[in-house]
């Protein structure tokens, strides 16, 4: 594959045969990526014709574009924080598309015609979209100053009359947008609350976008369809979309209208639960749980198209602080009560001295046996909760250890009150480093237990969870693993107070660092 070169000669005498390979290192995606940022930067900043610049960005654009899915695995669901090098990627891909929208807003006086001057503003749009939607894929908060000069942007191509002048596509030379539809790719895709995705999720929402503008309109006054309040950006403002009840009534509200979007999701949802292939299905199938994918598009309708009824039940602020373990060693311990210990083994001196004179072991000589991953605790503070067993949570920038999407914890808000159960399902880092997180309770019931396969003794056991069967809630017994370790249907050995052979089931739930399988005792 040819790319463009990142060193454009200056003047007139250049010409397509100079403008070509971008790849500064055929092996190293970040640096053809600094390449083009560099390549950017100088082509912005030469004296030259419109002409000339917009269709060196075009090219350059486009190798970017290319690069994009190899620039992401660096940093597209993983932990946060991010490590140096995941930061430096995401960084420079944020500092890439800041770059080709000042290159292509220099290229706004290019022609009096139409359609070429609505390109130039559906790619600045584009690219300050690009900008925008890659903060989510990192899961960090949006500067304001982005969605400032978002909506200016739209603004001024609203102004000029070429909000709705269709132009190709330059990826998908077939395919055709509007300044609107790019605009609203960026306002759907944040409304969507992205930091509430795993990696797939994210894939998943941005595959299946571009196919739904067609089923959503931007307009000047409300939707008269809308049963509840729509979605509405302010122009003047530096936010994307609210709920337009919350918004002040002026001219510079544009609203969204959802409703044949909404129909198209319910249409998919019904074909999901009926088995039958639709090509969103079919898209996603391979990457996401029939479970997962069908969750997704109720996520989906509700962000989109049910505005405000997400959190109807309405969280109580609190400020309460909390302990919250973070790795399987820590949630095992706070779960348990008690230092992890390989079944079979015989007690240490400090044990049998402890049950020879108090009849148990000392919570002093417990702690004595721990390690540091079993006993770390992080102070984190619950800023609000809901009644359906979710907590807003804050965690503050000084704390280092890395937190992922889906990830078990342990939360502990009194001394007197047993550990709850949980994973992260909202993740994002706030402009001054600290970390928000939404986070769902499991139970507050789970016990700590040991398993191993039991076709091998001498294999040493691993800490894992065990969740009985509720009757009344029809919950079945469930087993929490960690990630990858056991098959469904395999049979392992369980170790509480005795050994006891169970065969697994369905995975029911798969997070960052574990899994939560069905389980039978045999």
């Amino acid at each position: 594959m040819a790319a463009p070169s990142p060193f454009i000669e200056p003047s007139h005498r250049r010409d397509s045969a100079q403008v070509a390979s971008v790849r500064a290192s055929a092996d190293d995606t970040h640096a053809a990526l600094v390449a083009l940022l560099h390549a950017t930067h100088k082509l912005s900043s030469e004296s030259i014709a419109s002409e000339q610049r917009l269709a060196a960005l075009e090219q350059l654009r486009l190798q970017a574009i290319q690069l994009l899915p190899q620039q992401r695995r660096h940093y597209i669901g993983h932990p946060l924080p991010l490590a140096e090098d995941e930061r430096r990627a995401w960084e420079a891909q944020i500092a890439l598309w800041q770059a080709f929208y000042f290159g292509f807003a220099l290229c706004t006086d290019i022609s009096k015609d139409p359609a070429a001057s609505a390109s130039v503003w559906a790619r600045a749009l584009d690219s300050l979209g690009r900008a925008i939607r890659e903060h989510g894929w990192a899961y960090r908060a949006v500067p304001a100053p982005l969605w400032k000069e978002l909506n200016s942007c739209y603004r001024s191509a609203e102004a000029c009359g070429l909000d709705a002048v269709s132009v190709p596509v330059a990826e998908q030379a077939t395919q055709t947008h509007t300044c609107t539809s790019v605009f609203l790719t960026t306002l759907l895709h944040d409304a969507a609350n992205s930091y509430a995705f795993s990696a797939a999720q994210l894939a998943a929402v941005e595959q299946w976008l571009p196919g739904w503008l067609q089923h959503t309109s931007l307009l000047r006054t409300p939707p008269s369809n809308a049963s509840r309040s729509p979605l509405a950006v302010d122009l003047s403002s530096s936010t994307g979309a609210h709920l337009a009840r919350e918004l002040t009534p002026s001219d510079q509200l544009r609203y969204l209208d959802t409703g044949a979007l909404g129909a198209k999701l319910r249409e998919i949802a019904v074909a999901l639960r009926e088995n039958k292939p639709t090509p969103e299905i079919d898209a996603v199938l391979p990457h996401l749980p029939h479970a997962a994918i069908e969750r997704l598009l109720t996520h989906l309708y509700v962000q989109w198209c049910s505005a405000g009824t997400g959190r109807i039940e309405e969280r109580r602020d609190a400020a309460v602080r909390a302990q919250v373990a973070v790795t399987m060693h820590a949630v095992h311990f706070q779960i348990s009560g008690r230092a992890f210990r390989q079944p079979g083994l015989r007690y240490t001196r400090e044990e049998e001295h402890d049950l020879a004179t108090f009849g148990h072991i000392t919570e002093r000589t417990e702690h004595r046996l721990l390690t540091g991953r079993s006993s770390a605790l992080e102070p984190w503070e619950v800023v609000n909760q809901s009644s359906s067993g979710s907590l807003g949570m804050c965690r503050k920038p000084d704390l280092s250890s890395r937190i992922g999407h889906g990830q078990l914890v342990a939360i502990r808000t009194s001394s007197g009150s047993p550990p709850m159960l949980g994973t992260v399902q909202r993740l994002r880092t706030e402009a001054d480093g600290s970390l928000s997180a939404g986070v769902r309770l499991i139970r507050a019931d789970a016990r700590g237990v040991a398993v191993r396969a039991p076709t091998t003794p001498s294999t040493q056991y691993e800490r894992a969870l065990v969740l009985e069967s509720d009757e009344d809630r029809k919950l079945p017994a469930t087993l929490v693993l960690p990630a990858g370790q056991f098959p469904p249907g395999a049979v392992i050995e369980m170790y509480a107070n005795r050994a006891e052979q169970v065969r697994l089931g369905a995975i029911i739930e798969r997070g960052f660092d574990f899994e939560r399988l069905v389980f039978e005792r045999l």
